[in-house]
């Protein structure tokens, strides 16, 4: 099937928002748990490849990066502007260093799974 053939079966289910904070995992979990909405929720938060919330060894070696995935519910679409609003809202709370969308096309996931996901 060519690229052009997938155009209209294109959808972004989810962001990662790649964070700094001094905080422990718990407290950014708690942070962006505010920022959730019936939308989009809390998924995982990892740090240097390892996932820190909502499990995670309290023995990993943290550095002040984290991501943070959110997704949407039964991969439901979401929009550009639902990831803006996303972003503006956290930005409140963590300098956003960097963000990244996950895609489907069709039903094929084109973003790699998060540690225990």
């Amino acid at each position: 099937m060519l690229q052009s053939d997938l155009r209209d079966q294109h959808k972004i289910v989810g962001v990662d928002f790649f964070i700094e904070s001094a905080d422990q995992p718990k407290v950014i979990a708690d942070k962006c748990l505010t920022h959730a909405s019936e939308t989009l929720t809390l998924v995982t938060i990892t740090n240097r490849g390892t996932q820190v919330w909502p499990s995670g060894s309290v023995f990993t070696n943290l550095v002040n990066q984290f991501y943070c995935r959110f997704e949407t519910l039964n991969e439901a679409p979401l929009s550009q502007d639902q990831v803006i609003d996303l972003y503006r809202s956290l930005a409140k709370d963590f300098k956003i260093c960097s963000l990244e969308v996950l895609n489907m096309w069709a039903d094929k996931k084109a973003y790699s799974l998060a540690q225990g996901q």
